[in-house]
């Protein structure tokens, strides 16, 4: 006898018994599903009844859980699916669901299991037009679609956990598609409010299929990819004889969200449909149907006030669908169009959502297609989307400015990037660019966007720094200075980036000279005070120590495996820092003729007189410990490069013991110093004046002498 459902919620801790109960109750089920309806009935609920109980406990509870894997472990859901697939009554059909949904709700497995069991094709051939089983106007029609998309939902769910990255996409039929899409037809003829919400359901669902699953060959019909294709033109473009020359289109809002829903799905499909030649001419009608929309006067008479929220989602699309065509003179035209349609919006003084949208539009086609950039550089894109930037920096909309800002930069790098910028775009662009550091500054700490100033610094690299009359106009108009500003203020992310345009400019006399010059208003500190505040941060922020670099204290435990596997922490250690930037950034203002090549053997008369050189360039004892540290951060990874050779050395390389040796004890004499100096500077007598303890300072650092040191 099979347990009672007392039993079943009572035995928490007995899975087998509840796996037991679950596989005998899909076997009665079977077996009398065409002869006993109130039999059926019971015993659906009665597993209904089951998981009710379970889930009134708590969540987290054993004997939920235990439910849950019992049903996952048994065949209950490969049971209901191939019932619902045979289903033999309206009833019946409508039980199965009910519990079939809840199941799917209750465990994401058993949700997996109906969808291994070919759950999507089952499910969907129900919603067949001819279905006896219920009519068109029955609420489990609707049922279906939420049921398919949930399984959708749950089965990607999996697929994110590591254990489950194996799971194959469930595979669609041509008839599944057949169905789904005459379903849409259906309800889009009745052209009332109540059929188009669910064309609109059964579209939702389409878009999750066409998102989530594989498909077998040749599934899309031509004559099906033809009317998703006049879907989406319709009421632009409507071909001949099509079923929908009677279909009146009105401007409701149930419309406007089924051609959103539509442009999406045609553009996903035609991504691998598009090259064939069948398919071109619907790709050039879908292209017409957005430039029939850019004419207002004739697009406002079908949508209305609508017109701009379908115009977004055709631009949205856009891209996509112009570079999957191959007829370059309607591409042309498009590009012509789009530039008509920028113009215009400029004119009305309208930076909304269309104006972004236009200028994203320009920017993913620029990057993908070169023809179709050079056709934008042409029409002068560049200079028109700068002209935009510009115009919006005059409003004090700070949420269109970030946004139009923020992708015109992205498009513009494209120009400058690929060297397709006008010549008359320079000059315009860098007064733009220091505008809008200005900007920033004002208004850092409340309203920019943090991702703005990072577009705007590989900007100025793309578009100011590859050109050195533009480098020469950047530090004249203050350039530096305002980038060493942002650097006080930024976060970290972006510091890095503002110190990788530093070192770039730091190569100009010019701005060295800027850079040594610079003081922070608020603090009068210069700028190596300022990278002595970054490496610190840096420091304590990846949890480096004083003896970073002693690797037979600290590394030589791991960096044998590391070497073994072809990665050089020494080396890894500089990626994504500020200290390679910093120390080159040092090297560039304050030591210029240093050679790099003979400063990791120099003799220890000049690295001692070096250090007290940089230590000099700063007042605070702090900051003088640090630059020491800056100073020496070549010779010091240089240290640790010739180290790793020493670990794991390498039979072709001719590396000698003996150098090996020799740069150890260096690596060593350097580290001792800097810890030396760390020491003497937390060691200061407040009661000295300061003269003085800077001079106490340089004596230890010129007697300071390594024990054991060859020299």
């Amino acid at each position: 006898m099979p347990p009672t459902v007392n039993s079943v919620t009572e035995c928490s801790e007995n899975l087998p018994t509840l796996i037991r109960f679950y596989d005998v109750m899909a076997k009665c089920i079977r077996l009398v599903q065409t002869h006993d309806d109130e039999l059926n009935m019971l015993l659906l609920g009665v597993i209904q009844s089951s998981i009710v109980r379970c889930q009134s406990v708590p969540e987290n509870s054993v004997s939920l859980r235990c439910c849950h894997e019992a049903i996952e472990m048994s065949g209950l859901p490969k049971t209901l699916m191939e019932l619902i697939d045979n289903v033999p009554n309206q009833t019946f059909f409508s039980d199965l669901l009910k519990l079939s949904f809840n199941l799917a709700v209750v465990s994401d497995r058993s949700a997996l299991q109906m969808m291994q069991s070919d759950g999507v094709n089952v499910l969907v051939a129900a919603l067949k037009p001819n279905f006896l089983l219920f009519s068109s106007n029955s609420n489990e029609r609707l049922t279906v679609c939420e049921f398919v998309v949930l399984l959708l939902n749950r089965m990607f769910s999996l697929k994110r956990v590591a254990s489950s990255t194996t799971l194959e996409l469930p595979r669609i039929t041509r008839n599944t598609l057949e169905i789904i899409f005459d379903n849409i037809q259906i309800e889009t003829e009745k052209n009332v409010i109540r059929s188009m919400k669910k064309r609109n359901e059964f579209c939702y669902l389409l878009a999750e299929i066409v998102d989530n699953c594989s498909f077998e060959e040749q599934a899309f019909s031509n004559e099906m990819i033809k009317d998703m294709v006049m879907l989406c033109v319709w009421p632009e473009i409507i071909h001949i004889s099509h079923w929908l020359d009677n279909v009146k289109f009105d401007s409701v809002d149930e419309n406007i969200i089924f051609k959103s829903i539509m442009l999406d799905i045609i553009n996903k499909v035609f991504i691998s449909l598009s090259q064939n030649p069948e398919f071109q001419l619907l790709n050039t009608f879908l292209i017409q149907a957005f430039m029939s929309l850019i004419n207002f006067e004739y697009s406002k008479t079908m949508y209305g006030d609508n017109v701009y929220t379908v115009l977004n989602r055709f631009l949205l699309n856009l891209p996509y669908i112009l570079l999957n065509s191959t007829d370059c003179s309607v591409r042309n035209d498009c590009c012509t169009e789009i530039i008509a349609l920028i113009k215009l919006l400029r004119s009305q003084e309208c930076f909304s959502r269309t104006m972004i949208d236009v200028i994203i539009c320009i920017g993913i086609v620029s990057n993908d297609n070169y023809d179709l950039l050079r056709k934008f550089k042409a029409l002068k894109a560049d200079i028109l989307i700068n002209a935009v930037i510009s115009d919006t920096l005059k409003r004090k909309d700070y949420d269109c400015f970030q946004d139009i800002s923020l992708y015109g930069l992205n498009a513009l790098n494209i120009f400058f990037r690929e060297n397709q910028h006008n010549p008359e775009a320079q000059l315009m662009v860098f007064n733009t660019v220091i505008r809008m550091v200005k900007l920033y500054l004002v208004e850092i700490d409340s309203k920019i966007n943090q991702n703005l100033i990072l577009d705007l610094l590989h900007f100025i690299k793309n578009a100011i720094i590859r050109y050195s009359d533009q480098v020469e106009h950047f530090i004249g108009a203050g350039g530096v200075e305002q980038l060493l500003d942002v650097l006080r203020s930024a976060k970290y992310p972006i510091q890095l980036v503002i110190l990788t345009t530093l070192v770039d400019l730091a190569v100009y006399r010019s701005a060295k000279n800027r850079i040594k010059k610079w003081k922070c208003a608020s603090t009068n500190e210069g700028y190596l005070e300022l990278l002595c505040e970054i490496w610190r941060y840096e420091q304590v922020r990846f949890d480096f120590i004083d003896d970073e670099f002693v690797f037979r204290e600290q590394r030589d435990k791991t960096a044998a495996g590391n070497l073994a596997d072809d990665c050089s922490p020494a080396v890894e250690s500089m990626f994504m820092c500020a200290q390679p930037k910093i120390y080159l950034l040092l090297q560039l203002v304050e030591f210029p003729d240093d050679d790099d090549d003979d400063r990791g053997c120099a003799r220890e008369d000049d690295v001692r007189e070096s250090t007290i050189r940089a230590c000099g360039l700063v007042s605070a004892f702090r900051d003088k410990a640090t630059v020491a540290h800056i100073h020496h951060y070549y010779s010091l990874k240089l240290g640790e490069v010739w180290h790793e050779n020493g670990l794991l050395p390498d039979p072709v390389s001719a590396v000698e013991s003996q150098s090996i040796d020799a740069m150890t004890v260096r690596h060593a004499y350097l580290m001792a110093l800097i810890r030396m100096i760390k020491r003497e500077v937390t060691n200061v007598h407040v009661d000295d004046s300061e003269i003085k303890m800077e001079n106490k300072l340089y004596e230890e650092i010129r007697r300071y002498h390594s024990n054991g040191l060859n020299k």
